[in-house]
């Protein structure tokens, strides 16, 4: 399956949301509870079975002290 530019910047946005939760040791249940959303949630766009909303990855940024914008500026920077 060949994934168009948009596909790839949302995957390429929630992998790095996904290594940083990995790298505070936390689980999706605990960046779930931080955030205010459910734990299904986070497993479903960490495992590209659904499409995130922005709200959604800047709910998860935002309970990890991260700023989405950066992670954007990241992805954009290596696509």
């Amino acid at each position: 399956m060949k994934l168009d530019a948009s596909e790839k910047f949302s995957r390429a946005v929630v992998a790095k949301l996904k290594a940083a939760r990995i790298d505070l040791g936390w689980s999706q249940d605990r960046l779930a509870k931080a955030a205010g959303v459910s734990r299904t949630g986070v497993t479903m766009i960490e495992g590209n079975r659904r499409n995130p909303t922005i709200v959604f990855c800047h709910a998860l940024a935002e309970a990890m002290g991260l700023h989405l914008s950066e992670i954007v500026k990241e992805v954009e920077q290596e696509i």
